[in-house]
């Protein structure tokens, strides 16, 4: 993963099934993702992820993915070199 990619950074509540969801959402808005990094500091607690996309995440499913109460946090973000 570099700086310079499409990312997606999640921030949402460690429960079964939300990776999944994600997935879904994204791949099912035609968004292919290159890599997923997901890290927590302990089982229960909440989770950060950082999503590398092939495009940048539209708006309109950056806020599919917050329908989900599990999800507290999804914005797009670009670094340019």
């Amino acid at each position: 993963m570099s700086l310079d990619d499409n990312l997606t950074l999640r921030n949402n509540g460690d429960w079964p099934g939300v990776i999944g969801y994600v997935g879904g959402v994204l791949g099912g808005s035609g968004v292919n993702i290159e890599t997923f990094s997901l890290g927590r500091r302990q089982a229960g607690a909440e989770a950060v992820s950082v999503i590398e996309t092939d495009v940048p995440v539209p708006a309109s499913v950056l806020a599919r993915l917050l329908e989900n109460p599990a999800v507290k946090l999804a914005r797009s973000v670009k670094f340019t070199p």
